[in-house]
């Protein structure tokens, strides 16, 4: 399986290790963080701008698009991504420091019940 993932320092907003727009929050949110972080980290593969040859194996049902994309699949994002071992990307890149941040997002989608779902206020 071939590397996807798209390389980028980020900024704020984007997929630097920093919440976007300035703000002073724990609260780590798709817009101001994870979106940024699934377009440079992840998307390269699971896209549905991307044909069956160009997604190093990813499955054709599985996208990373849109918010809701990421909901849908943010159980086995937080399982291949985050942790002592992540597998993905398979090319590695983010720093330690965003990689945290981002299992903070995903951890917040998990609601009351232990349910992967949208995301909480």
């Amino acid at each position: 399986m071939g590397a996807c993932a798209t390389t980028s320092e980020g900024d704020a907003g984007s997929s630097g290790e920093t919440l976007g727009g300035g703000e002073e929050t724990d609260l780590v949110t798709y817009d101001n963080f994870a979106g940024g972080f699934v377009r440079d980290w992840c998307r390269g593969c699971p896209s549905a701008e991307l044909g069956d040859d160009q997604r190093a194996g990813a499955p054709l049902e599985v996208n990373f698009d849109t918010e809701a994309d990421l909901l849908e699949h943010a159980d086995r994002m937080h399982a291949r991504a985050t942790g002592d071992a992540p597998t993905m990307p398979p090319a590695g890149g983010p720093s330690p420091e965003a990689l945290e941040l981002f299992a903070r997002y995903l951890e917040s989608v998990v609601d009351s019940t232990g349910e992967w779902g949208e995301q909480g206020e």
